[in-house]
């Protein structure tokens, strides 16, 4: 997440995070971390993908997170709605678990010209 708050650029900076499967029993620990961390970085949006990721959500708006956060279960819904709100320019950072296989949003990332 470091490597993303210090990236520049002309557009916005935006989150898309998927569910991260592999961390066991320290999973809802971790997804808090993340969340107070995805707060902190600040992007002016933050998409989450999968259906384990409340308590990454809960923390983003408990750390203080105010800007757009939506999730989302269903990747059809989320290509429309990334689709829908990006912008040519806008600098976009992927994580999540190879089982979230977010790479089936290269598409829309290439009809919209992000970063």
């Amino acid at each position: 997440f470091r490597l993303f708050e210090s990236t520049s650029g002309e557009g916005r900076k935006v989150m898309v995070l998927g569910e991260m499967l592999e961390l066991g029993e320290g999973t809802d620990e971790a997804l808090s971390v993340a969340g107070g961390a995805a707060a902190d970085i600040a992007p002016e949006a933050l998409f989450l993908f999968g259906a384990s990721l409340g308590p990454l959500e809960t923390a983003a708006r408990e750390a203080g997170y105010s800007g757009f956060l939506r999730s989302y279960t269903d990747m059809e819904r989320l290509k429309d709605a990334l689709e829908g709100y990006l912008e040519p320019g806008d600098l976009v950072l992927l994580k999540g678990s190879r089982g979230s296989a977010l790479e089936r949003l290269d598409e829309v990332f290439e009809r919209v010209g992000t970063g």
